[in-house]
């Protein structure tokens, strides 16, 4: 017999072969595990967050549009109220 054979039929009987096969499965397992993983990633950084990064532009854009319109309505109001008063003094009230 050749030396693997020997070997071979001494882990049989030692019961240490039964270990062995399952931890080649289970790196088997774990190296499907790891591509999954990559391409995972892979998805992440060339689809996900380029369109992530889109959004948090619009967020700000938007955000920004958000605060110039309460800034316009802000205005205004006090060039109506100014306005208003402009107005006022150019036509006195009659005394009752």
């Amino acid at each position: 017999m050749k030396p693997t054979e020997i070997l071979s039929m001494i882990e049989e009987a030692a019961g240490t072969r039964m270990f062995e096969d399952r931890r080649d499965k289970a790196l088997k397992t774990m190296s499907k595990k790891d591509k999954k993983v990559e391409e995972i990633n892979e998805l992440l950084k060339e689809e996900i967050e380029p369109k992530l990064d889109k959004l948090k532009m619009d967020k700000r854009a938007f955000l920004d549009f958000q605060q110039a319109q309460s800034d316009l309505e802000r205005l205004t109001k006090i060039v109506v109220a100014h306005d208003y008063l402009k107005n006022q003094a150019s036509f006195p009230s009659v005394g009752v």
